[in-house]
């Protein structure tokens, strides 16, 4: 008998998912869970997934234990507990014991320069699968993934808490954005999710942030503002932008009155493609390409550019319609 490489045993259970599940495809998977090799396992327990097969979930739960032991050496990348986890959320698998084994697991492993925690994504799937069962100490869990050293966890947490919308998660979320953090988008995603939980109570607290020295931070607010299509969204952005004197906040301010999708906010921009500097109005063109999906706004965008005569605003608007069409 002729064996098979590592690349046709993940090929052969990469084949098995995309078929009907026959009882020889079941017991083929089950036997490949237990495989030593992290590749195979994880092939296996993805092939689990996509075929929802339930009757598996304590071979997949034994898998992911036995990868949690010296799990450097047995599972670099942790992608065999990911799988497992990942596999364990499709299938519904609804006891905490995995997720909150896989939520406090760090692996640090080695690489060019410092050790590197490869278990990243692993703690954000464990968050949802926390969530998903409704864990009653999930508050505690996030608190934590709040200020783990990884943006993908962090991140999942304000997912959640987003999610969640209780009040509790509105001031963890507030406080969060208080402590600050140097990856812009996680603000961002803070800032959305106290616009999605409670938008009139948030919209003051967002908008302090719109004169942040800092402009990601002041784009992050201000683009918040702008998704959530509050009532006054419109009124605050634009009141913000007469009184600013810098070009660049000038400037960034445009997607986000654009993101209000007010008919207000459409002619004002239509204003700036006439009337302002050509810097503007380039930024203009390119805020109002998310109307150009209709084409009566698109014509009147277009119109527009053309009565401009400006080559700069031209060229901005021919790339529109090219981002428009791929």
């Amino acid at each position: 008998m002729v064996r098979q490489s590592l690349q046709e045993k993940v090929a052969r259970l990469k084949e098995l998912a995309a078929l009907p599940c026959t009882d020889d495809a079941l017991n083929e998977i089950r036997q490949a869970l237990s495989s030593k090799s992290s590749a195979i396992a994880a092939a296996a327990a993805n092939g689990a997934a996509k075929l929802r097969l339930c009757r598996l979930t304590p071979e997949i739960v034994a898998m992911f234990n036995r990868f949690l032991e010296n799990p450097v050496k047995t599972d670099s990348g942790c992608r065999a507990k990911l799988a497992a986890v990942e596999a364990l959320n499709a299938i519904d698998y609804a006891e905490a014991d995995v997720f909150l084994k896989g939520i406090r697991h760090f692996q640090m492993e080695p690489s060019f320069g410092p050790p590197v925690d490869t278990a990243d994504h692993l703690r954000a799937a464990c968050a949802a699968g926390l969530y998903r069962i409704g864990y009653s100490e999930l508050l505690c869990e996030l608190v934590s993934l709040m200020t783990d050293r990884e943006p993908v966890a962090r991140r999942a947490s304000i997912m959640i808490l987003t999610d969640v919308g209780q009040e509790s998660c509105e001031l963890l979320l507030r406080l969060k954005v208080l402590q600050g953090d140097k990856v812009p988008e996680i603000i961002g995603d803070c800032f959305n999710g106290l616009m999605t939980i409670a938008p009139a109570r948030s919209l003051t607290f967002v908008e302090q942030f719109l004169s942040s020295d800092d402009l990601s931070t002041a784009e992050e607010a201000a683009l918040a503002i702008g998704n959530s299509r509050h009532e006054s969204a419109y009124a605050r952005l634009l009141e913000f932008r007469n009184r600013s004197i810098t070009p660049a906040y000038k400037r960034m301010l445009l997607l986000p009155i654009a993101l209000t999708r007010c008919d207000e906010a459409f002619g004002y921009l239509l204003q700036v493609v006439r009337d302002e500097h050509q810097d503007y109005a380039a930024a203009a063109v390119e805020a109002l390409s998310i109307y150009c999906d209709n084409p009566q706004r698109r014509a009147q965008i277009s119109r527009t550019v053309a009565d401009r005569g400006d080559r700069c605003v031209t060229a901005a608007y021919q790339k529109v319609l090219l981002q428009a069409k791929s």
